[in-house]
């Protein structure tokens, strides 16, 4: 699989993510961006099935290292009400196919919409859709988005987070880099090869 962790807090959005790609015949590329920055308001996060992702993606990306024109001066509802129009329609597809392939994608999207944090997540997987969707109600409010199949992956970051003193951007980088050193040893589909996008509140230096 990935691995990309979104975190969420009133006065910043970081993604976090490593660049392993794994291919069926076996063969890896070890720098795939899995987390873009889409404007000054948005970044994305994605993990999964490539072909899976490009029908969804496609409308915001030229690949992985190219935002589409016009893009980055779409406000941040403007870019998710595009995704999740999309997502509405690959959904769609695939319930209405009798014999549907599997599809695997994660697409998670964050940042600040009129001035207020938002973390919302698609993703197809085990023949079924899900949507998340956090919108910070509370100032000291902290929401995290894990992109991975393997749950010993989150029970390792939030363990990090939880013994550190200050819930700084930095922090929670390394928090992330630990969480990619651990996994590493059970998980041979992730690198140390590291990605980090963060907006802060335009208030907030």
């Amino acid at each position: 699989m990935s691995l990309v962790i979104a975190v969420g807090s009133s006065k910043f959005v970081l993604f976090c993510g490593e660049q392993r790609k794994n291919y069926e015949s076996g063969e890896t590329e070890e720098n795939f961006k899995k987390v873009i920055r889409l404007s000054d308001t948005c970044i994305m996060g994605i993990t999964g099935t490539t072909n899976d992702l490009w029908p969804i993606t496609n409308h915001l990306l030229v690949n992985e290292n190219q935002v589409r024109n016009g893009i980055q001066k779409q406000t941040y509802k403007e870019i998710d009400d595009e995704l999740h129009l999309a997502f509405d329609e690959i959904t769609k597809c695939i319930e209405d196919d009798p014999d549907p392939d599997e599809f695997n994608f994660f697409i998670t999207i964050g940042g600040f919409d009129a001035g207020k944090m938002r973390i919302d997540a698609y993703a197809h997987s085990g023949g079924k859709s899900v949507q998340e969707h956090f919108t910070m109600k509370k100032e000291d409010e902290l929401n995290y988005i894990t992109m991975s199949n393997d749950a010993k992956h989150e029970m390792n970051f939030i363990k990090y987070v939880n013994s550190m003193p200050e819930k700084t951007i930095l922090n929670f980088k390394n928090a992330f880099k630990d969480t990619v050193e651990k996994g590493m040893k059970f998980d041979k589909t992730i690198n140390n090869n590291y990605t980090f996008e963060v907006i802060r509140r335009k208030d907030v230096e």
